[in-house]
């Protein structure tokens, strides 16, 4: 019986193989055609969004990945036991808070999955296309771009509370210092964020600029990010991998068991690894400003879980 068994995963494995490169390879090799067909029957203007294109490529290759990764449990069924343990390491990991005080992230983790999706998904062309009556609230001056300011107002407040609580703290040393430094520094990056958003007013108040002096400002506003429109599309895509990489980095030296209290302190918590794969796939730049900034407000937010553990553990205050 053990040995039908074997036999039968292993076809099933081979079955699996096959499914996971029979697309791929006829994807690549007739990809050019397939966007040919969708920019000539299902476009307007006779072409496609970038942005469109790459959700192909990213949904074709993730297939193609998920049928070769699950492919060798068949062939090596102990492989299933290795990766049934680390994934519960993982899920541990993500969920809960073992270097500082016990605390259990599961509201936060879902709370940043329910927020992050809907502007991943309200960026996506192909189902909120430039031509639908909703497409503007992802435009300049639409919804998500009001929501980024007040999340950015909301997030500057936490982290104003906790560096007020570290500077009441007694007996600061050095890494409580560095701390300090830190969040001081995030504080002040987030403002100039905020309030680059804000055209520093203007777009409350509404007061005109100079032609001269902002005559190479793309929105003739009173900020200095859109002097750099052009190099856009490269900063922000390596923000987004940069965001994605602290998360991973923060994951594995929880995993590995190297993770020291203020490495866990200052780096992201792993329950934000949603938040930031979504920041990772999302190329539409409001959206992604809107995720970025609800990554700063669920940090700031994990930050008075951790902010106890830093008083009751005298190697760091």
């Amino acid at each position: 019986m053990k040995n039908i068994n074997k036999y039968w995963l292993k076809i099933v494995g081979g079955f699996l193989l096959i499914s996971g490169i029979t697309p791929l390879t006829l994807y690549i090799k007739f990809r050019n055609d397939i966007i040919s067909f969708l920019e000539i029957n299902h476009s307007l203007g006779g072409s496609i969004n970038p942005y469109t294109i790459r959700v192909m490529d990213n949904a074709v290759g993730f297939f193609s990945f998920l049928l070769f990764f699950v492919a060798p449990l068949c062939f090596f069924p102990k492989i299933k036991d290795v990766l049934q343990h680390a994934l519960i390491k993982i899920k541990f990991i993500v969920l809960n808070d073992s270097v500082t005080l016990p605390t259990e992230y599961s509201k936060l983790f879902w709370a940043s999955i329910f927020f992050g999706i809907i502007p991943t998904i309200w960026a996506i062309e192909p189902l909120f296309p430039v031509s639908s009556p909703h497409y503007h609230l992802v435009e300049e001056d639409g919804l998500f771009e009001t929501l980024t300011i007040i999340i950015l107002g909301i997030s500057l407040i936490y982290l104003g509370r906790e560096i007020g609580t570290l500077f009441k703290g007694r007996n600061k040393n050095r890494q409580a210092k560095v701390i300090i430094i830190f969040l001081s520094g995030l504080f002040f990056a987030v403002f100039i964020f905020m309030m680059e958003e804000l055209s520093w007013g203007q777009r409350i108040f509404g007061w005109a600029t100079s032609d001269t002096v902002f005559m190479d400002n793309y929105q003739k506003e009173t900020n200095v990010h859109n002097f750099f429109n052009p190099y856009f599309t490269s900063l922000y895509l390596w923000l987004r991998r940069f965001i994605f990489f602290l998360i991973l980095v923060s994951l594995w030296l929880d995993y590995d068991e190297r993770k020291k209290q203020i490495v866990n302190f200052l780096l992201p918590h792993p329950f934000m690894i949603g938040l930031a794969f979504f920041i990772l796939i999302t190329s539409h730049h409001e959206a992604v400003e809107e995720l970025v900034a609800l990554f700063i407000l669920f940090y700031s937010l994990r930050l008075r879980h951790v902010m106890p553990s830093l008083f009751e553990n005298k190697k760091v205050i």
